[in-house]
Parts: structure tokens; sequence; C-alpha cells
């Protein structure tokens, strides 16, 4: 019964500590960045996400993207993105309106997106 009440106590301490807010002011550009990107994944990784912009930039999967099969699209209002995965092993050049049905990304890829972001959604099939 001793160690049920002091369970209960630490679970009651605890908790409102998990729940307060994370002051942001004292943390650096680098630190901000790195958080975003674990946010991010962390995100990606839940069964509740439906898509994620990705900006502009080189990207490693398995760290800054998690690994899984994905479509692409450009952002909303974007005119072009281009999308190349270890190099140029693979290509893609979306255009307004344009949608790459399905792309697998391994852990150690990497993921280089230029002139324009890119919404990862999860590859949900053909659809029927």
């Amino acid at each position: 019964m001793k160690k049920m009440l002091a369970m209960m106590a630490l679970c009651l301490t605890i908790a409102p500590a998990a729940l307060a807010e994370v002051d942001l002011t004292g943390m650096s550009f680098d630190e901000l960045v790195s958080l975003q990107a674990q946010l991010t994944a962390e995100a990606m990784s839940r069964p509740e996400w439906k898509e994620v912009e990705v900006p502009v930039g080189t990207y490693t999967v398995g760290q800054d993207i998690p690994a899984g099969t994905y479509s692409l699209k450009i952002k909303a209002g974007g005119m072009m993105a281009s999308i190349q995965i270890n190099g140029y092993e693979t290509s893609h050049v979306l255009t307004e309106g344009d949608m790459v049905g399905k792309i697998d990304l391994k852990d150690g890829d990497q993921v280089d997106i230029t002139i324009s972001a890119v919404v990862f959604m999860p590859y949900a099939g053909l659809g029927f």
C-alpha cells in the first residue's frame, strides 16, 4: 500500500511538469531548428498525421524525415519544385497540380528539395 501511495504521489508531481510550457527563448537558432526537425519527424510518425510541408533544403531520412512510403505534391501556391533522392538516382520535377504517387524512403537516403517546398503525405495506395 505504501508503495502504491508513493507511486501515485510521484505521478501527481511529474504530470504537471510534463504539461508545463517549454521556454524557447533561451535556445539558440540551431537548437530551435533541431527541435523543429524532431517535432516534425515525431508528428509524421503518428497515425493522425495527414501531411506536412517540407521546405527547401537537404534532409536525411531517419533523422529529418521518417523512413516510409509517401505521396508528394507541390505546396499550395507553388509553381515548381524539384526533388532528388540520393543525388540524381531518383529525380522529380513537380509543377502546379502534379503529384508523385509513391516514393519509398529508407534510412540514410538524402532528399534534396529545391525551388519550392513540397508536401509529404502518407502513401495510401491506389485508392480502390
